[in-house]
């Protein structure tokens, strides 16, 4: 049977980081499969989906500051992180996620 190899970002094997890399392959993980895909699927209007990554994108980054592995506390992840790191007060990350699904579905 074929090992699988995962990849941790677009041209890094997960295998391969080290705390060498990690950071430049962190940055290159979140512009490509994060980023690019968000601003994609606003473009084509497809709010729901850019909602979905939207909220995996924060939850990834507040996992990671946090160094949440297990997935504890998540409505303070939700709630404050968003604040706490981009400005961005809790209800206005809802009124974010609104304006996207609003725009995108009318």
């Amino acid at each position: 049977m074929n090992k699988i190899e995962y990849n941790f970002s677009p041209s890094l094997k997960l295998n391969a980081t080290n705390s060498e890399n990690v950071i430049e392959a962190f940055k290159e993980r979140t512009e490509h499969y994060y980023f690019g895909p968000l601003i994609l699927l606003n473009e084509k209007k497809f709010g729901f989906a850019a909602t979905s990554v939207l909220a995996s994108l924060i939850d990834i980054l507040a996992k990671v500051e946090n160094r949440d592995s297990e997935n504890s506390n998540n409505r303070k992840k939700y709630t404050t992180w968003p604040e706490d790191n981009i400005g961005l007060e809790p209800e206005l990350v809802f009124l974010v996620i609104i304006q996207i699904l609003s725009t995108s579905i009318f």
